[in-house]
């Protein structure tokens, strides 16, 4: 299921989007122009208390954290990153998925 997106008349095709990948791109100015946003997949939920801490995740960066101190924080919420972007787009994301 494909994907198409366009920013200043520039369109790209996204093969294998997912709610994060496309999230990304429109925090990155493009705008969804063919096909339909997937969904966010659901957080699993702990039914014993040891396995919810495996659940949380890692401690949130500092603000002026390394980008790969943010990427792995990213990755442990379940954000796919794109390759390049930078600090400040992970940051953005995350803020975003806190807010979802």
């Amino acid at each position: 299921m494909a994907l198409k997106v366009e920013q200043n008349g520039v369109t790209l095709t996204v093969e294998k989007p997912t709610h994060s990948s496309v999230s990304a791109l429109e925090h990155l100015g493009w705008e969804v122009v063919e096909g339909t946003k997937p969904e966010p997949h659901s957080a699993p939920v702990a039914e014993d208390p040891k396995d919810l801490e495996k659940l949380k995740g890692l401690a949130i960066p500092g603000g002026n954290a390394s980008r790969e101190a943010w990427v792995e924080y990213a990755a442990s919420l379940g954000i796919e990153v794109p390759e390049d972007a930078k600090r400040d787009d992970v940051k953005a994301l995350v803020e975003q998925h806190d807010n979802d």
